[in-house]
């Protein structure tokens, strides 16, 4: 009761809540009414940036232009014509244009609103883009009344378009994902506190962010300042709020009504998990079981035909296995695994030259050959920030570095990578695949080995993979070299073709490395685990199926589902026993308890005895 509001009263909503979601229900409140503020300024703004550009002349017009000052903005945003990054926000009270007049006169330089841009900036990534860059434009609008000689007046837009380049830093390695501990509780972009934090333990800051507001005075305070943008966004919120008949109060007692639900709920959640583990819910053998009922149900889903089974397995796993248990009868199945690979792109120009040697073998391993002397690259910045990049620091991080040849990274990780194989580390697998990966965020071109986890699968049937010639060839490669280091040929970690030689080959793309990333199908007989296997079997086989990218096993996830599974249960079958409202108003919008609500539900969660009205809000 001590972190409780009401001291385990229970008059009003709040008092039911710990003092962390008190908070977290005004910040709510708070963001709300920042975001409404936010949005009448900008709005003020742009009316009276409209009241300048229709003041100017809009008659024998020849064409707009942009100001010298904006052309000396966009010449570094853009970096000189080569683009601006993903992520970088242009600055649009730096975009300026002139009128320019049919006698050769300007007009004033003004800022240009938003509503001129016909086609807005943009310098967010397309998900269908999978080059390094992409053309971009934004176009920008200016209306002429025209007069003919019988005095009537038409309209002619005149538009200005800039053209640029969006280049695309490469991914970065998110971290894995926590599960949620509903123990605490987020409040913005603070970090999080723990759920039954006393007052005294709650961060000023967060504090500060979460104080009961009084919007009338901010207003006042507003018009004494002088920013008459800031004053008019006060007027229309402060207006907005008395023509919806509502005040500060209410909002933040409605939210309190609503953090009762999500309080309620992490309760509950809560008493699960300590139920699921103390009551075997989420054992391993009932992991075993639901492994079990997984691959019956995969089973089931496939049919007779084997070459359909083959067509329809192999399109299940190209995007990973995380949700794949059943495996159909598939000639060579040990043969198909996954890699992960480091594409060095061609030059525009170098690719030019292969396409015009066609089918000449020769010639394109002289090109090749000699292209991988020259040819250079430039690694990722692991300290860029899109959010804090300004092009016009020049001590701004970018997000590349200096350029390097790729022959010098591809001898750098060949020293690196042999020095794990030769060495007496027991782990050789998982540190030489966390090296290759290390690599392939600093240097790789190919943005599609980001999207699987695991990698490209690479099949027994090199046409049922999709992949160009020297790709599959270099697959071959290291999944027949016998690496005696990691155990012998088709091993996770292994990307030598040959004693101490890091494989590589070349395409119309560039130059490839490669990497075995995962090989969940060798030496499994799935059907024997899953039918005659005990569960300690199962376990130990769940526990081996490991995501190489987020070293998250199949028994983790297995055991994770479980345990959403038995939150939910215990959270409908909670409600399904109860009223729809809790509370209810009355003609004077006094909060009252509903007559239908008999009694009270006691949670006890780590020694916190809260008393909740025995319902949710609806």
């Amino acid at each position: 009761k001590s972190v409780l509001v009401g001291g385990g009263a229970k008059v009003n909503p709040v008092d039911v809540l710990t003092v962390a979601e008190k908070y977290a229900a005004i910040y709510a409140v708070n963001s709300s009414i920042d975001s409404s503020l936010e949005t009448a300024e900008e709005e003020a703004y742009q009316e009276d940036l409209n009241r300048i550009m229709n003041a100017i002349s809009a008659e024998n017009v020849k064409e707009i232009v942009f100001a010298e000052e904006t052309e000396a903005y966009f010449a570094k945003f853009f970096h000189d014509g080569e683009g601006c990054y993903v992520g970088n926000e242009l600055d649009t009270d730096r975009v300026k244009i002139q009128v320019v007049y049919d006698n050769g006169e300007k007009s004033e330089a003004f800022i240009v609103p938003t509503g001129a841009y016909t086609t807005a900036f943009s310098s967010e990534a397309s998900d269908d883009n999978s080059e390094r860059t992409e053309d971009k434009n934004f176009v920008i609008s200016f209306t002429e009344n025209v007069t003919d000689k019988d005095g009537n007046v038409t309209e002619e837009a005149h538009t200005l378009t800039y053209d640029y380049k969006l280049v695309y830093p490469r991914d970065t390695r998110e971290e894995a994902e926590e599960p949620t501990d509903y123990a605490e509780i987020t409040i913005g972009d603070f970090d999080p506190i723990s759920r039954y934090a006393k007052d005294s333990e709650i961060p000023d800051e967060i504090k500060a962010a979460c104080r009961i507001r009084d919007i009338e005075q901010e207003y006042a305070d507003a018009e004494k300042s002088g920013n008459k943008y800031k004053t008019e966004a006060y007027r229309v919120t402060v207006e907005n709020i008395k023509n919806s008949y509502k005040t500060m109060e209410y909002f933040y007692k409605a939210q309190y009504e609503s953090a009762v639900l999500s309080a309620l709920q992490a309760e509950i959640y809560l008493k699960a998990d300590n139920s699921a583990e103390a009551g075997g819910v989420i054992s391993d053998a009932k992991i075993a079981e639901e492994y079990r009922y997984l691959y019956t149900t995969g089973k089931n889903s496939y049919g007779a035909d084997a070459e359909a089974n083959k067509d329809a397995f192999v399109t299940a796993i190209k995007n990973g296995l995380d949700t794949v248990y059943y495996y159909p009868a598939i000639t060579d199945i040990s043969d198909y695994y996954y890699v992960y690979q480091i594409l060095f792109s061609f030059t525009d120009e170098m690719e030019s030259f292969l396409e015009e040697a066609g089918d000449d073998e020769a010639s394109i391993k002289e090109f090749t050959d000699y292209f991988l002397t020259i040819l250079t690259t430039e690694p990722s910045n692991a300290d860029y920030d899109a959010e804090k990049y300004d092009p016009e620091d020049e001590n701004a991080v970018e997000p590349f570095g200096d350029e390097v040849l790729v022959k010098d990274v591809i001898a750098e990780l060949e020293t690196k990578l042999a020095e794990i194989y030769n060495g007496t580390s027991e782990n050789k697998a998982s540190e030489a695949t966390e090296l290759f990966l290390e690599y392939l965020y600093k240097y790789n071109d190919d943005p599609g080995i980001f999207n699987n986890a695991y990698g490209y699968l690479m099949t027994a049937d090199p046409e049922d993979s999709g992949w160009v010639d020297a790709f599959n060839e270099l697959g071959e490669a290291i999944f027949t070299y016998d690496n005696a280091a990691l155990g012998g040929a088709g091993k996770v970690g292994n990307a030598f073709d040959a004693d101490g030689h890091l494989a590589y080959s070349c395409s119309n793309y560039g130059v490839h490395l490669m990497m075995i990333s995962s090989t969940p199908f060798a030496g499994v007989n799935d059907e024997e685990l899953a039918l005659g296997g005990t569960d300690a079997e199962i376990i130990a086989y769940l526990k081996s199926r490991v995501n190489p990218s987020t070293g998250k096993s199949l028994y983790e996830t297995l055991r994770d589902g479980l345990k959403t599974e038995n939150r939910t249960l215990k959270y409908n079958a909670f409600v399904s026993k109860v009223p729809e409202d809790i509370f209810e108003r009355d003609e004077k919008n006094n909060l009252t308890v509903n007559e239908a609500v008999k009694g009270v539900i006691d949670i006890n969660v780590k020694k916190i005895k809260k008393e909740i009205y025995e319902v949710y809000l609806g």
